[in-house]
């Protein structure tokens, strides 16, 4: 059975985690099925009762009374996942972890298991960072290890001190993509691309989604579009890790099927902030199409230039 992607909710005691959550399920993830494993250090799980009642939700496991990343055993991770994975298939998990995990290991854990990381979403709470002297290493890890950093609060800081706050946790992670936000309110189209409304909508070959509204991120506040790409044809596998590697830092993230030449299966990859991977779909046998779906700060000119680059990675027999 194929394994879903997993993505990582990560963030210091009180940065706003499930208030992002709740958040991403209210208002884009409704095209599931999704599931959320929720870790607490408590005996009584009181975030799970929080997203229990959401619709976009098919599963929610709890994993009380330690920290996934090392008390949590791997036997009690393991079994969490095979056990949301046979019972509903679904299209992405999202684990939130306690306030004082470290991502590094859960990600390590998760590809012991075979599965890949869609995202690590960090949490940063802008009134507290950065945080007392205890909770210093802890925080700068989560920053180090994500993709998309959230900057939460910030209507609580001034400008002068989000302007040093910014400054210090692009310092500590340049690749991530920064998005400012009060009360969790981050767009989940890029956060999360599987399972949400957006990318689920049909789009014609070349075509573009309207964007959900504006947001300040660390590299200019922009337009977040969505476009797709789509040709019968394989694509060269290598010029095509060459094209990922040198995508503009417009481009914030990316999905897609790759159509193989011969027998072979396809290749879903995944790429975000710079960083991508690729898997086999052993499961579609008959042939696909190659498809993608991009998304960032989108204007005319780069959707035409990344379209044209693809194009020129066609096998065409």
């Amino acid at each position: 059975m194929l394994k879903p992607p997993c993505s990582i909710v990560t963030g210091f005691l009180g940065s706003g985690k499930t208030t992002l959550l709740q958040h991403v399920l209210l208002e884009g993830l409704s095209g599931g099925p999704v599931a959320i494993i929720m870790n607490e250090l408590g005996e009584i799980g009181i975030d799970g009762n929080v997203i229990t009642d959401f619709q976009s939700v098919e599963k929610m496991v709890e994993l009380n009374s330690g920290c996934v990343c090392c008390t949590i055993s791997e036997l009690q991770l393991g079994q969490a996942l095979n056990e949301i994975v046979e019972e509903i298939s679904p299209l992405l998990i999202i684990i939130e972890t306690t306030g004082i995990a470290e991502p590094g290991p859960i990600v390590g854990r998760l590809r012991t298991f075979g599965y890949n990381i869609e995202s690590v979403v960090t949490v940063v709470d802008a009134i507290s960072f950065p945080g007392e002297d205890v909770a210093r290493r802890t925080i700068e890890n989560q920053i180090q290890a994500a993709d998309f950093l959230v900057l939460n609060k910030t209507d609580g800081v001034d400008r002068d001190r989000l302007s040093e706050i910014i400054s210090a946790i692009t310092q500590l992670n340049p690749r991530a993509h920064l998005v400012h936000t009060n009360y969790g309110r981050a767009d989940p189209r890029l956060l999360f691309t599987a399972g949400t409304k957006k990318q689920k909508q049909s789009v014609p070959e070349g075509g573009q989604l309207p964007a959900r509204g504006h947001h300040d991120h660390r590299r200019g506040a922009g337009h977040v579009d969505t476009f797709s790409f789509s040709c019968n044809h394989p694509l060269d596998l290598d010029r095509l890790k060459a094209f990922l590697a040198q995508l503009p830092k417009e481009i914030i993230r990316a999905k897609g099927i790759l159509r193989r030449s011969g027998d072979a299966a396809p290749l879903l990859f995944n790429y975000v902030c710079g960083r991508f991977d690729f898997r086999d779909l052993p499961n579609l046998k008959d042939p696909v199409a190659t498809q993608a779906v991009f998304i960032g700060e989108i204007n005319g000119a780069l959707k035409d230039n990344i379209t044209g680059q693809l194009r020129s990675l066609e096998l065409r027999s």
